[in-house]
């Protein structure tokens, strides 16, 4: 049945078709439009006065003149001009405008008029829509797919735009440029056509926009000062003139020295001499090029010409050597093929012919020049190749091996471990419509998924999957019955889990005939069933502890109790003085704007606010008691009683609202710690806990990260610590370190305190730091970290020292050297490791087409972008090759970071994958990774360009088909064999390839989904 409908539209394409060819497509109402003529510009004319009535080419340095700027458009018609323009050698003191055309409007909307910033100025001119203006031609508009909006005006090609009030500068000559595109719009003079050739039926419909040039012959500022000379120059050399590659560096450079002519022109008058031996060229043998450089060549009282070239670069080619090869042996993935047969696991990667060819390489022995090395290599494909055959019957693939074109090996590719996938995954309900009430079972079992198995070769659709088993069902919120619509999802296990499922969600949706539902019986609950708040919570804090439930009855029959969601509320009102909350609920089903109340108690709040706890001293001497300590100690609060002071600020917390224990920490630390009431909400400028010392030491402590080496030129850090005073004991420090008394020097970065810690001064000169402990802040034994630079050489030795180290353990004390200090030095090697910065990625893409893709190679090179972020990547054209069926992007030079490769050619559908270019720091290489999967494609049929294959794209091929063949004209590449002319055979091969297509799902890499 699918070749018959086949059959019948091909005969419905071709009689379409054959009846266009009466008719020529698409010249009904295409008549009138303007056309470009090249000549659109801005014209700049200079003058001394105002009234624009004294012309001048030159003026006096920091004069005032007037610019006048005249657009020239040579059609007669306009749609709108969008430009910015800057100026050089002066400034724009006003905008004078002069623009005056019924029907247009000048817009300065889209940016200020005057652009200080850039040194120009915002034009935008437009259609007056507003102020009663619009189109007036052509007048059958209304039958295009575009409204081309432009107006006539009335026989003129020119008219002014606007005068600007300028102040030269003190030299050179004032010249106004299009600097480019001004915000959010284009950059040119719209003369109203329509981008769309008639004849072919190519073009995109959008009206065409002109790139604005500014014809400014400029104004000299002191125009009686000489003028340099003004030089260029003109560089030729036979870039397909071969040099032997057996020549030495110096030698092929004399050579190519010979055959370059440098002529010079000054102020217009060309020379006769050569003067290439006067000048500078900078040879490149790696890539064969050479640059002349122009600069030597300018001599005094010239300069170069305005946009002459300052050099000049060529590329020469050199003799190849004869490379030759003799047959030797085969590999297959790295090892000697021997015997005629290979045995490999399945491979997923295999089924793809190039993969499985490119698995396969041919050695040879190689000759240079006629002398043989015994080398022996892969050699080059036209040499040796393989190539593939297979059975549909048989896993087996054949392997014949071809040296210079005779087939002189075969060998038999063999795989074990044949596996068994599944694919095409599908999820439906056999019933979607279920009575109230219906058990889960039931529900679940109205579940049928099927699968495509494949095994080998060997393909079976529609299997029927086991419930439980493969997959499991899980109704919307697990009901024993179902009572409203909802879904169930599906999800696949076992053998099957980790494949794609249809729908992508596995979710199937059901309908179920509603209940009748209502509430009665409703109650406030408070949280805790506590009824009694704190006389300082605001109704929100009330609120927030309060629930409405009330009994739910379905169909007159009650099955529980629910919750009354807040957003039902109508009204909440709470009467403090009597503590009478009532909740009015919305009017309507199903609340009916019931009214609930309960009641509540209020108390008295007790608080102690800012809180203050402060301790006189925190040095203490060897063997000092708990209750000396205790003494130090001085704790004073503000009182209130339901947020208003009661009694004096500041005054003593009484004895009860705290405890106060002394811990010990080691012989010479012990810690304060206070605990504070709940009525304590508030501690200000306070610890809760205090660190003392008694009879303290310690030590300096350095860790170098990384340990052992730093390569050449790069940092490392060296954190200093405190050994001996346990943790939370230092409030203050200053570190003194060195980092010059190796073999080798360290530069002194910078210094990152440690968390807990605020870096108060610094001298990286000295290597003295100052760092102080937070408020509150909880510090560590380790009080930052040094940044320093490997500035030696390599195998060099970098010592790294604590000079000195003054602290403290007492906020507020002065800083001072501890008893018992001992510094600390550790030491690093100086390596040198060269870090690759960029690696080459590949990326390639099927066209399929039954035509033939040579005519329009251009199209795909040109459709081949490369992206990193937002930013487009340079591709140079060697980098993309186009073959027969392909379009590849071939070994480009990136450096780290995430690509996108994309092809986009009109008339086919996109494609796109992602690389990875990521340094791997523990192998000190680039690694590359990418998206692809093998059988990436664009597909020949997708007209409008939105990624599929569809209805609209059909008709559109039918007509551009029906076009080419009414005009007798090539049809580009719908056609087969590459004739000059499109045949009716042509037509039915492309109808009948794009069938082949219709429907697809194409995904964005260029796969179709099966």
């Amino acid at each position: 049945m699918k070749t018959f409908n086949k059959v019948i539209s091909l005969v419905t394409v071709i009689v379409f078709v054959f009846s266009m060819m009466a008719v020529p497509a698409f010249a009904t109402g295409r008549e009138g439009f303007p056309t470009v003529t090249g000549n659109e510009n801005l014209t700049v004319t200079y003058y001394s006065d105002s009234a624009l009535t004294n012309e001048i080419k030159n003026a006096e340095p920091n004069s005032v003149v007037y610019a006048k700027v005249t657009a020239n458009v040579p059609s007669g018609t306009f749609a709108s001009l969008d430009v910015n323009l800057a100026v050089e050698n002066a400034t724009i003191d006003e905008d004078i405008s002069s623009f005056s055309i019924a029907g247009l409007a000048r817009d300065t909307s889209v940016g200020n008029t005057i652009n200080s910033a850039r040194n120009g100025a915002n034009i935008y001119i437009g259609l007056d829509s507003e102020g009663g203006g619009s189109y007036n031609s052509p007048t059958n508009y209304e039958e295009l797919s575009v409204d081309p909006s432009y107006m006539d005006l009335a026989g003129s090609t020119s008219f002014a735009v606007t005068t600007y009030k300028l102040t030269v500068g003190a030299s050179g000559t004032v010249k106004f440029t299009n600097s480019g595109e001004s915000a959010g719009m284009g950059c040119g003079i719209d003369i109203g056509g329509i981008d769309f050739d008639f004849e072919t039926g190519e073009g995109s419909g959008d009206p065409i926009v002109e790139q604005v040039t500014v014809v400014d012959t400029g104004l000299a500022i002191g125009g009686s000062t000489p003028a340099e000379k003004q030089v260029s120059f003109k560089a030729t050399f036979d870039e397909t003139k071969e040099y032997s590659h057996k020549l030495s560096a110096a030698d092929l450079e004399d050579a190519i020295a010979k055959d370059i002519t440098v002529v010079k022109t000054v102020d217009g008058t060309q020379g006769t001499d050569n003067i290439i031996a006067d000048l500078k060229v900078d040879f490149d043998h790696e890539n064969h090029k050479f640059t002349i450089n122009f600069a030597n060549g300018v001599g005094e009282g010239e300069v170069l010409a305005t946009g002459a070239a300052a050099t000049a670069t060529f590329t020469y080619k050199l003799t190849e050597a004869v490379v030759d090869y003799t047959y030797d042996h085969v590999e297959f993935n790295g090892a000697k093929v021997e015997g005629g047969r290979v045995e490999t696991a399945y491979d997923a990667k295999y089924l793809d012919d190039t993969t499985l060819k490119n698995a396969f390489v041919v050695y040879g022995k190689k000759t240079v020049d006629g002398v043989a090395t015994e080398e022996v290599v892969a050699v080059p494909a036209d040499k040796g190749h393989v190539n593939i055959g297979r059975s549909a019957t048989s896993n087996e693939v054949s392997i014949f091996v071809y040296f210079k074109g005779a087939n002189i090996e075969s060998i038999t590719l063999g795989f074990t471990d044949v596996p068994v996938d599944y694919s095409n995954v599908k999820a439906e309900l056999t019933t979607t419509e279920f009575a109230n009430n219906t058990d889960a079972a039931t529900v679940k079992a109205a579940v049928k998924v099927t699968a495509t198995k494949t095994q080998g070769v060997i393909k079976t659709d529609n299997i029927t999957l086991t419930l439980g088993t493969d997959y499991d069902v899980e109704i919307y919120g697990n009901p024993a019955n179902v009572t409203e619509n909802g879904y169930v999802t599906v999800t696949l296990k076992g053998e099957f889990a980790e494949k794609e499922l249809t729908p992508l969600d596995g979710k199937l949706i059901f309908g179920v005939t509603p209940d009748t539902i209502e509430y009665k019986d409703y109650v406030i609950e408070f949280e805790g069933g506590n009824t009694t708040f704190l006389a300082t919570a605001t109704d929100e804090d009330i609120k927030g502890k309060m629930t409405v439930k009330a009994d739910k009855y379905v169909n007159s029959s009650k099955i529980g109790t629910e919750e009354v969601a807040p957003a039902n509320f109508e009204s909440v009102v709470i009467e403090r003085s009597t503590g009478l909350v009532t909740v009015t609920l919305k009017a309507g089903e199903p609340y009916k704007g019931e009214t609930v109340t309960a009641t509540i108690t209020l108390k008295d709040v007790i608080e102690y606010r800012n809180v203050r706890a402060t301790m006189s001293t925190r040095m203490f001497p060897a063997g000092a008691t708990d209750e000396t300590i205790k003494g130090a100690l001085t704790i004073v609060a503000d009182k209130y009683v339901n947020n208003v002071l009661d009694g004096a600020e500041q005054s003593a917390l009484p004895a009860d609202e705290y405890t106060v224990a002394i811990d010990t920490v080691d012989a010479n630390n012990k810690t304060v710690k206070i605990t504070y009431s709940e009525k304590c909400i508030s501690v200000a400028d306070a610890y809760k806990e205090f660190a003392v010392a008694v009879g303290i030491s310690a030590n300096a402590k350095i860790t170098l990260s990384p340990a052992g080496t730093v390569n050449k030129g790069e940092d490392f850090n060296a954190a200093i610590s405190v050994e001996g005073l346990g943790t939370n004991k230092v409030y203050a420090a200053v570190i003194k370190i060195s980092a010059n008394t190796g073999t080798g020097t360290g530069t002194l970065v910078s210094f990152t305190p440690a968390a807990g810690y605020d870096k108060h001064s610094e001298d990286m000169e000295n290597g003295t730091v100052t760092v102080i402990r937070n408020a509150g802040g909880t510090a560590a034994d380790v009080l930052g970290t040094f940044t320093i630079k490997a500035a030696a050489d390599k195998d060099a030795e970098i010592v790294v020292k604590v000079e000195t180290l003054k602290l403290t353990t007492v906020e507020g004390d002065d800083i001072a050297n501890l008893p018992s200090f001992t510094g600390d030095e550790e030491r690093i090697i100086v390596t040198e490791v060269v870090v690759p910065t960029t690696a080459k990625i590949n990326a390639s893409f099927d066209i399929k087409t039954l035509g033939d893709v040579t005519s329009a190679k251009d199209k795909f090179k040109a459709g081949l972008k490369v992206t990193k972020g937002t930013d487009v990547v340079t591709v140079p054209a060697e980098n993309i090759v186009v073959t027969e069926k392909k379009v590849e992007l071939k070994d480009l030079e990136v450096e780290a970071g995430v690509y996108k490769v994309s092809v986009d050619v009109p008339g086919y559908t996109k494609a796109e994958v992602e690389i990875k270019v990521i340094y791997d720091s523990e192998t000190n290489t680039m690694n590359v990774t990418s998206s692809a999967t093998g059988r990436e494609a664009i597909y020949a049929g997708d007209v409008d360009g939105n990624g599929s294959i569809n209805a609209k794209d059909y008709a559109d091929l039918v007509a551009k088909i029906g076009q080419a063949a009414a005009e007798n004209v090539n049809c580009d590449l719908y056609t087969k064999d590459g004739e000059a002319n499109i045949s009716v055979n042509d037509i039915i091969t492309m109808v009948y390839e794009f069938e082949t297509y219709f429907g697809a799902t194409i995904t964005s890499a260029g796969l179709i989904v099966e």
